[in-house]
């Protein structure tokens, strides 16, 4: 309710209340649904762009990752700890690029055909893909430190039991982590179009997706990684063995796959 002071040509004034309430709060609800869908990559570049990136990444990453699984597989017989977070690192990328055709139709289309439940589980598995990735990233560059640094002390520890045991509980981490996003996602419909969408409106889940997406999917990594390899590189390039100084840029290379992708956001 507000008061509006009204000065008539006579000089006289006069107060009217206008209660405009009711036009703020609709104002959101008598949005055309065009606006709405145009909000998310309607436009020409977006719709093309997108779509093209999510594919190429889906093909790359499919065809890489599948072989990593392959060739881990064929060889189980003399399977390594490593090798164990290899695979697992390769599954959750798998799991990541499963989801990106899907982001790609809708992005081209900006409708979201799959109903639900599908919108749920894409997000789900998208978010479960991603953390899972940069644990398993995590804990090979644990394991590459204390088996560089402290090769003595954990070489009995290092068993395949303890590969599966690890693995699994990273699965599980994920999968709590990603379990708010099949919670708060859900398809708004808006007439011409339907978006699969998180619950913007929603505090908790805006708080709870800063914090897990910057805290635990970057911020905490990088921590690790920076501390653990700034301590085995010098380690490594003191060895005078052409071995190492591959172990070196393999090294490099790990981070700067890590680290590069998280340059735009």
């Amino acid at each position: 309710m507000t008061d509006t002071e009204i000065l008539y040509n006579d000089g006289t004034t006069a107060t009217t209340n206008y209660d405009y309430s009711g036009y703020y709060d609709n104002t959101e609800d008598n949005a055309p649904s065009s606006f709405h869908c145009m909000a998310l990559d309607l436009k020409e570049f977006g719709s093309v762009f997108l779509p093209t990136l999510y594919s190429l990444v889906f093909i790359v990453g499919f065809l890489g990752n599948g072989l990593v699984v392959c060739v881990v597989v064929k060889h189980r017989n003399s399977t390594t700890l490593t090798d164990i977070c290899l695979f697992n690192l390769a599954l959750s990328d798998l799991v990541f690029v499963l989801t990106l055709p899907f982001y790609a139709h809708f992005t081209r289309v900006n409708h979201w055909p799959f109903g639900e439940f599908m919108c749920r589980f894409i997000s789900t598995c998208y978010h479960a893909g991603y953390f899972s990735s940069v644990f398993f990233m995590v804990a090979m560059t644990l394991d590459r430190y204390v088996v560089i640094m402290h090769a003595h002390r954990v070489a009995a520890y290092r068993t395949l039991r303890a590969g599966v045991v690890l693995s699994t509980s990273i699965w599980l981490l994920s999968l709590c982590v990603s379990l708010p996003a099949f919670i708060f996602s859900e398809v708004k419909d808006y007439g011409n179009c339907s978006l699969c969408t998180e619950d913007k409106e929603n505090n908790a889940w805006e708080a709870y997706n800063i914090f897990a997406t910057n805290i635990l999917g970057l911020v905490i990594p990088m921590l690790v990684m920076v501390v653990c390899y700034s301590r085995i590189i010098p380690t490594l390039v003191k060895m005078k063995s052409a071995r190492r100084h591959r172990a070196v840029k393999l090294i490099i290379s790990l981070v700067a796959v890590f680290f590069l992708p998280l340059g735009p956001i």
